[in-house]
């Protein structure tokens, strides 16, 4: 099973098991030919037929009327915290996610890796909890409980019996609540977030900093730096309150109970919070540079910030399965070679394209695209297969469906789905063109180091 969000990397914890999701597609794989089925439209009735206006304000209606699909519950609690509600039957489990909508793009400059070692002393537990025993209470049950930390989002997952839903549900609501900070805890997180592998992309981090417009992505998640060791107790207590607010925090849980029973449990939980307005931070796609210089860079490697939103990222991993797969066509020069790399993530995925030609890499990748978009209907249909049948797999389980959940942007639109709200109406409609995600204009190209331009030299006297 291909896990849909690769950039945002489950982190270990002692004792805690996780998944390694599987290789991308290879390369030399050809795509299949063939033709999707157009999604039927809805008939009308000819003229002057009985009936007509009658049909038409039950068309008005059902249109009005929730679609068909699994619901979601999306509640905005008086605390600030964002509720993802929905239900899974297909085991005695549920699945609590708790995401923060903060991380390694927030560090401050002088404290990179500063949001990957909070997380971790998060865990060291508060005035109601022991270190640890958050994690422990899940264990203990038979569940598994797990930390993961990216660019823009940490998240507290767990998948329990759903005899211990009541319990995990309150003590996520008391997480974030008078945290336990001394210094030999922190020194223990540090220890515990120095011990993972740095994340690594495709994309350079600094052409991903230039291609969202945030400067923040350009430090790079799970590093620790020396200064964090320098921090004393109150420093990080200072840190913990600005970082953990539950008004920066979206809560997804699915069990197999109704829907407002669920919700109820929550509501209590949290009742006992202060009023508070919600912040999450805007992050939009603004591209500051056109071009980043990075050491042994060949100039053939060009990089698109993708939107956030579950359509966008997954026709952006489809459109980047099919330009890889693409053939030479029979006017390009050999030896020519375009490859490419999808880094996903919730909030800041990227794509990557590599290019290997003699001629201008730049005309090149633009006649690929646009080629592309002249065959999407027969070119698309092997990564649309692939991608529904990684999406039903991850949504037919409960920590799955909170994962993608967790991923979704708010948004007012109506009715909440598990099938809108994951992407997969939009692998059953038409794709996103290929030059809306990839438009030459906001591309960013990695180039070497430009040579220094010799200072002009000054005459003589008398000369």
């Amino acid at each position: 099973m291909r896990s849909i969000i690769l950039g945002l990397v489950a982190l270990a914890v002692p004792a805690w098991a996780l998944a390694a999701p599987e290789p991308p597609p290879s390369d030399a794989q050809a795509a299949e030919p063939g033709t999707d089925d157009a999604p039927a439209e809805p008939g009308t009735a000819p003229a002057g037929n009985p009936g007509t206006a009658e049909r038409a304000r039950d068309e008005d209606a059902a249109q009005d009327a929730p679609q068909p699909g699994r619901p979601v519950l999306d509640r905005v609690l008086p605390c600030g915290v964002r509720v993802l509600v929905a239900r899974d039957d297909s085991l005695p489990v549920a699945s609590v996610v708790l995401a923060v909508e903060r991380g390694s793009e927030d560090d401050p400059a002088a404290l990179p890796g500063l949001h990957h070692a909070l997380a971790y002393q998060l865990l060291m537990g508060n005035r109601n909890t022991a270190p640890g025993a958050i994690a422990a209470m899940v264990q203990d049950a038979g569940g598994m409980a797990f930390l993961a930390t990216g660019p823009a989002q940490i998240r507290f997952e767990s998948i329990i019996p759903v005899t211990l839903l009541g319990e995990l549900i309150h003590a996520e609501a008391r997480r974030f609540r008078s945290p336990t900070v001394t210094e030999s805890l922190w020194k223990e997180a540090l220890v515990s977030a120095k011990r993972d592998v740095p994340l690594r992309r495709a994309t350079p981090w600094e052409a991903a900093a230039a291609a969202h417009g945030a400067e923040g992505l350009g430090h790079r998640p799970r590093v620790v730096e020396p200064a964090l060791s320098e921090l004393d107790a109150s420093a990080v207590a200072t840190e913990l309150a600005r970082v953990a607010r539950y008004e920066h925090t979206t809560l997804v849980v699915v069990a197999p109970l109704p829907l407002e029973d669920t919700l109820a449990q929550v509501e209590d939980a949290f009742s006992d919070l202060p009023p508070r307005e919600r912040a999450v931070p805007d992050r939009p796609i603004e591209r500051t540079q056109a071009s980043v210089e990075r050491a042994k860079a060949t100039g053939n490697t060009f990089v698109w910030a993708i939107p956030g939103d579950p359509a966008a990222r997954l026709w952006a991993d489809a459109w980047c399965e099919v330009l890889s797969r693409q053939r030479r066509g029979k006017d390009e020069p050999k030896p020519n070679r375009v490859r490419c790399a999808f880094d996903d993530d919730p909030r800041r995925p990227t794509l990557t394209v590599r290019v290997r030609t003699p001629d201008d890499p730049r005309a090149l990748l633009e006649a690929r695209l646009e080629r592309l978009e002249a065959k999407a209907t027969r070119t698309l249909r092997t990564p649309r297969t692939r991608l529904r049948q990684a999406l039903s797999a991850d949504i037919g389980t409960p920590l799955g469906l909170a994962r993608r959940l967790a991923a979704t942007p708010a948004t007012r639109s109506q009715p909440n789905t598990v099938e809108r709200m994951t992407g997969a109406d939009a692998l059953d409609g038409p794709p996103i063109p290929v030059g809306t995600l990839l438009d030459s204009a906001t591309m960013v190209h990695v180039v070497a180091p430009s040579e220094a331009v010799p200072a002009p030299t000054q005459p003589e006297e008398g000369a």
